[in-house]
């Protein structure tokens, strides 16, 4: 008996002329892209995490060797250190340090950073720093400090991230520094002379001083002060004013600050009011009253007389009618008027 032939089957074909042939090289490609595909994943390395600034603590503060200086940076990773002070929020705080080599003042600001900065002054060592200057939402949400400086005293400025303390995070950060000179007439022997009425002066608060022994006025509290002088030649009523509401004036008789009389004050709106005698000399302590200081119109002029002024009513009375009368008198200077008196003839 014939035993049947063994019968052989390739696992696949290799004709190319083979009808399944196409399939399979479709199969073989498909494999091959997808291992390549498998291989490149393998080998792409995740994005390096970003690191904190340089900065980032106080022992490693940036610098600041000359002014005018400005830097950008940035902040996204920063951390509030244990020891960063607080009073001024320190979440994802940098540092800066500059030493001024004269007396001066400083002004520091993050104008043109990408998000809501606090920015703080401070002096003394790490652990014991004295506050010297704090602010928030100076321009928009960025920050600036104005404030004399001491030469050879360093200062440390902390840029955190408002409102809170002890977190991270920050973003694109523009950092300023410089320093601006202080008026001219900043001192009460440098008083700026007037030579005539009416007068006035615009000046830059931001970089005036208020000296030892500055009197202050009864109305108001001055600081960052400025002095005027002026000596009239005929005795007459004098107001002094500023156009801006956050100042203040008062007006003083003497020779020194430790012998000045006040005789005069006004602030905001309110002018500043004075029976001047002539040949004497008068003295302006033109100063900030609140809210930072800056540019300042001063005006002194001879006050205007008050004007006298009544209604009644009703207004055609009959000879039976009660008739009411009432003040309208006042003083276009903005002072307050004494003594009215009214008089109805015979």
């Amino acid at each position: 008996m014939q035993s049947p032939a063994a019968t052989y089957r390739r696992p696949f074909p290799l004709d190319s002329g083979s009808a399944a042939f196409p399939a399979l090289l479709r199969r073989l490609v498909g494999l091959a892209v997808a291992t390549a595909v498998g291989l490149a994943l393998l080998v792409v390395a995740a994005p390096p995490a970003l690191a904190q600034p340089a900065n980032d603590e106080l022992a490693g503060a940036t610098v600041v060797d000359t002014v005018p200086f400005s830097t950008t940076e940035d902040t996204s990773e920063a951390t509030s250190d244990p020891t960063d002070p607080v009073g001024c929020f320190n979440t994802g705080s940098v540092w800066f340090s500059y030493t001024p080599p004269s007396d001066t003042t400083v002004v520091a600001d993050t104008f043109g950073s990408s998000y809501d900065t606090v920015l703080s002054a401070w002096t003394g060592t790490p652990g014991a720093l004295d506050l010297i200057a704090c602010n928030d939402d100076f321009n928009g949400l960025q920050s600036q400090v104005t404030f004399p400086a001491t030469a050879g005293t360093a200062i440390y400025f902390m840029v955190g991230v408002c409102c809170s303390d002890g977190g991270t995070g920050g973003g694109s950060l523009t950092f300023s520094v410089n320093q601006i000179a202080s008026p001219g007439n900043d001192a009460f022997a440098a008083a700026g002379p007037i030579a005539s009425l009416p007068f006035s002066s615009t000046v830059d608060l931001a970089a005036a001083t208020t000296e030892a022994g500055e009197p202050a006025p009864s109305c108001t509290t001055l600081q960052n002060t400025v002095w005027y002088s002026f000596t009239p030649t005929t005795t007459r009523a004098l107001s002094a004013s500023l156009d801006q509401s956050i100042g203040g004036v008062g007006v003083y008789t003497g020779t020194s600050l430790s012998n000045l009389s006040q005789v005069g004050c006004g602030y905001g709106s309110t002018s500043a009011l004075v029976q001047a005698q002539a040949n004497t000399t008068y003295y302006f302590q033109v100063g900030s009253v609140c809210c930072g200081a800056g540019p300042v119109t001063f005006r002194v002029d001879v006050a205007p007389d008050p004007v006298a002024g009544f209604s009644f009513s009703p207004s055609e009375p009959s000879v039976f009618d009660p008739v009411q009368f009432f003040d309208q008198s006042y003083d276009p200077a903005g002072g307050t008027l004494s003594t009215v008196g009214w008089s109805f003839g015979d």
